[in-house]
């Protein structure tokens, strides 16, 4: 099966469901017939061309898989306020990327040096077709690049006052612990769904991110501006009966037990705790939001804040499904409809 990198927009010749050879992943329940997964979320599929379509293959078996890009509701409405957006965010992602490619070849301290120098630059978010400027895109200080995360961590500001985080796979990223965006904006729906994660969370303040629209190698989600929490404000008691984060962890846990065999949960786990001392909670994979006008339960300290689990999942032996290509052909495809 041959594989094509680009594809003219404008044909109008491209397929919106899966050939006998190149399937969506597993996890991924979408219909042909409404273009939408079982959350309402817009599925936007590589076409297929002449007989070929744009697939990646699987690092261990070698298949290929279908690439797509998954749009919630929110990111559609986002999309058609802000017309030629996607390809105004590839334009300024690409001159940071001629950034990353300098420094590759760098000594260790250069390139910490100069990656650190580029986080304090803000690159105007341009369409490269039509020249309108929506806004700016900044590399913010706690990106992979400077921390050894497997995330390139960017700020939106558009013009209107909204601001959004983008994220981009590293070219270094971990192939046994990483997760596909899309797939992972497909957890946080599934798990959000489920009757005991939701009363669980209500009762202690806990939510996951809102992903406007995700590929395998990209994302946009909505941007916190709380800071990460302190232990207390974690392990301290909404509710009698234990600690708030220990509730968390153990209804995600038993959903990830009941859901093992799920294609969307293989090999998931949870990422609350270094991974050396498991006492230890890793504070970096949370943030705080809002005031919950609740105290602790043993009546000391602040009130308490709305957490939200921004990187709360690990995944081991990984496929590493994704290219940058890919994200830049499925924009594309979603854009031209607008």
């Amino acid at each position: 099966m041959s594989q094509v990198d680009r594809f003219n927009p404008d044909a109008n010749n491209w397929e919106a469901v899966s050939t006998d050879d190149v399937q969506l992943p597993a996890w991924l329940e979408y219909s042909s017939h409404s273009g939408r997964d079982t959350f309402g979320n817009r599925v936007v599929i590589s076409p297929s061309i002449d007989g070929t379509t744009k697939a990646t293959a699987d690092t261990q078996t070698q298949e290929l898989e279908r690439n797509h890009m998954i749009v919630s509701p929110a990111g559609e409405a986002l999309m058609q306020s802000q017309r030629g957006l996607l390809s105004a965010i590839d334009s300024a992602l690409q001159a940071f990327d001629n950034s990353f490619q300098s420094a590759s070849s760098m000594e260790a301290l250069q390139e910490y040096a100069f990656l650190k120098q580029k986080a304090q630059e803000v690159v105007a978010v341009t369409n490269p077709k039509t020249h309108q400027e929506f806004g700016t895109l900044r590399m913010l200080s706690k990106t992979g690049d400077l921390g050894g995360g497997q995330s390139r961590v960017y700020e939106l500001q558009l013009k209107n006052g909204e601001n959004f985080v983008v994220k981009t796979k590293t070219a270094v990223s971990n192939e046994d612990i990483t997760i596909p965006y899309s797939q992972l904006m497909e957890m946080f729906q599934d798990a959000e769904s489920d009757p005991e994660v939701q009363r669980v969370f209500q009762e202690q303040g806990f939510r996951f991110p809102s992903i406007l629209l995700a590929s395998p190698q990209m994302l946009i989600q909505e941007k916190i501006d709380g800071p990460h929490p302190e232990r207390l404000q974690l392990d301290g008691s909404v509710t009698e009966g234990g600690s708030r984060i220990r509730k968390v962890e153990e209804v995600l846990k038993s959903f990830l037990d009941r859901n093992k065999q799920n294609p969307l949960w293989k090999d998931i786990q949870p990422d609350f705790r270094v991974f050396f001392d498991q006492s230890k909670l890793r504070f970096d994979n949370f943030m705080l939001g809002k005031d919950l006008g609740k105290r602790d339960y043993r009546n000391f300290g602040e009130n308490f804040r709305e957490v939200i689990l921004i990187d709360p999942f690990i995944k081991s032996n990984d496929e590493n499904r994704g290219i940058d290509s890919v994200s830049k052909t499925l924009m594309n495809l979603f854009e031209d409809e607008y």
